[in-house]
């Protein structure tokens, strides 16, 4: 080899030596036995071991015990057959701190092909290993804390919500949206403003101002009815609160939406109660009585018709005495309709209820068969039906029935405010009723002064008539016609004085006659 050529190769070996040495990974050479030969600076750096501190030492010096037998034996396995083997250690410094690093071990051969070196180049991956051990640390939490927001968005009584500030996308609705709105969740994520569409028209107006995009970095605090599918009514009360972003932008608006029902009929029953009660105190007749009753049972308990019914026993049948409804030429029609009929026992809602003193509630009316004003009920649109007996302790005196265009449930509290109610009818029936007997007492009594005072005034004439009769009928001399006609007229006379004398024996009882049963002249249904 001529001078030249020894110096070209010289200087590639410098080229490469001074590459290798000021590399930034770590890279290290071993002999074929694994005994390090050759490390660069940047093998210092990383593990803070000299040269001279590991040359002739294997580089298990950096093991950190974090792997087993078997990672060791598949690794050397590779590279002695010749491959290339790629993989990550967890090694311990000088100091005895951990770090991570990917290694790429290569062998050397010779020109006859034997393994005579290993190169081994180390990355330094440990800052990047916290960072994806902190990622995942995050979406562990981030994923429990999901899980968490999961199991309580889905199972409370709540609808939770989540869109955006303009509202036209929904992000997020609970389940329990479905069992208030009676709606399916999928529909609202496909109609996000379908929502509203179930809003009772009387409150949308209000509801939809309130609800303008415009305002959504206001909250939202608002009470409105809801109309169901299957026709039903729920109160609602809704909250929707801004979420702003680091720079204080609405970027999400969440909402909560709770099913008040509950709470406002309960607030009804008691209005309505408090009502009733007044319109019982203020009233002087029955008629004037029920029509305030049945008009606040159906404002107050949002019912559309109402009728108050009694017993007539001379022809054993209930009769309508009293009828509310709003203004509507149809309504007018079947109230019209209603007083000309007579219901007999066990025939229809009225029936049912003289007959058997219980309240009776039908749901749907379609599906009932006895009811002797289907037709003009189903014309009329009215779909529930209630009747409610108005009693005086163990009698039924008469029923109250009310109808709605909505389907309403079965409710037993508003049942029991109007076993209240009808017992309180049926009090203040008794009251007018003995209101009655005393002022057809009072007239009797002064009836019978007058009376008395007359009789005892004519008994006195009687007296002189029959007074002097008999004297004229001890004169001899009169004739037989003569005899014949004082017969006659004290006849009279004496009959006079015996009716008389009945009155004056009658008068002074008047007062005892008119304290009859308290109850005897309301009409009440056999048995």
């Amino acid at each position: 080899m001529d001078v030249s050529e020894r110096k070209r190769i010289e200087h590639q070996l410098l080229l490469q030596s001074t590459a290798l040495e000021a590399a930034a990974n770590a890279i290290l050479v071993t002999d074929h036995q694994g005994l390090i030969l050759w490390v660069n600076r940047a093998f210092t750096t990383l593990t803070g071991y000299l040269a001279d501190e590991v040359r002739g030492k294997p580089p298990r010096v950096l093991k950190s015990g974090k792997h087993g037998p078997a990672f060791y034996a598949d690794l050397w396995k590779t590279i002695l057959s010749g491959a290339t083997w790629r993989g990550e250690f967890i090694n311990r410094r000088k100091d005895g701190s951990v770090f991570h690093s990917e290694h790429t071990i290569t062998p050397i051969r010779s020109e006859d092909g034997v393994i005579t070196h290993f190169v081994g180049i180390l990355d330094d991956v440990t800052h990047r290993r916290k960072i994806e051990d902190e990622l995942k640390v995050r979406a562990e939490a981030l994923r429990l804390s999901q899980e968490r927001f999961l199991q309580l968005a889905e199972n409370i009584a709540q609808v939770f919500r989540s869109t955006k500030p303009d509202r036209t996308r929904i992000l997020y609705v609970s389940p329990a949206y479905e069992r208030v709105w009676g709606r399916t969740c999928a529909s609202l994520y496909v109609a996000p403003h379908s929502w509203l569409e179930a809003v009772h028209p009387e409150d949308r107006p209000r509801v939809l101002r309130a609800a303008d995009p415009r305002q959504a970095s206001t909250e939202f605090d608002h009470e409105f009815r809801i109309l169901r599918p299957d026709g039903s009514v729920r109160w609602i009360r809704d909250r929707a609160f801004p979420v702003l972003n680091a720079s204080g932008e609405v970027y999400r608006v969440t909402g909560l939406a709770e099913d008040i029902t509950a709470r406002k009929q309960a607030e009804q029953r008691l209005d309505a109660q408090h009502a009733i009660t007044q319109a019982l105190a203020e009233s002087t007749t029955v008629n004037q009585a029920a029509g305030k009753i049945l008009q606040v049972a159906c404002q107050t308990l949002e019912w559309d018709l109402g009728e108050l019914w009694t017993f007539d026993r001379a022809k054993n049948q209930s009769r309508c005495v009293e009828i509310w409804h709003p203004p509507s030429p149809e309504f007018s029609e079947f109230a019209a309709a209603s007083r000309r009929m007579g219901v007999a026992p066990d025939e229809g809602v009225i029936g049912r209820v003289g007959s058997s003193g219980q309240p009776v509630w039908i749901a749907d009316l379609a599906e009932e068969v006895d009811l002797p004003r289907k037709p003009l009920l189903t014309l009329l649109g009215l779909r529930t039906a209630v009747g409610f007996p108005v009693k005086l302790r163990a009698e039924t005196l008469g029923v109250i029935q009310l109808f709605s265009a909505r389907i309403h449930s079965p409710d037993d509290e508003l049942v029991t405010m109007f076993a209240a109610a009808g017992s309180q009818i049926g009090q203040f029936l008794e009251r007018k009723q003995l209101e009655e007997q005393f002022r057809q007492s009072q007239k009797m009594e002064a009836f019978g002064q007058l009376a008395g005072g007359v009789a005892h005034d004519f008994n006195n004439i009687l007296g002189v008539i029959q007074g002097y009769v008999q004297l004229m009928m001890m004169d001899e001399q009169r004739s037989a016609d003569d005899e014949q006609a004082l017969q006659q007229i004290l006849s009279s006379a004496e009959r006079a004085a015996s009716l008389t004398r009945q009155l004056l024996i009658v008068q002074p009882a008047r007062g005892g006659a008119a304290q009859a049963g308290p109850t005897a002249g309301l009409h009440r249904r056999p048995g």
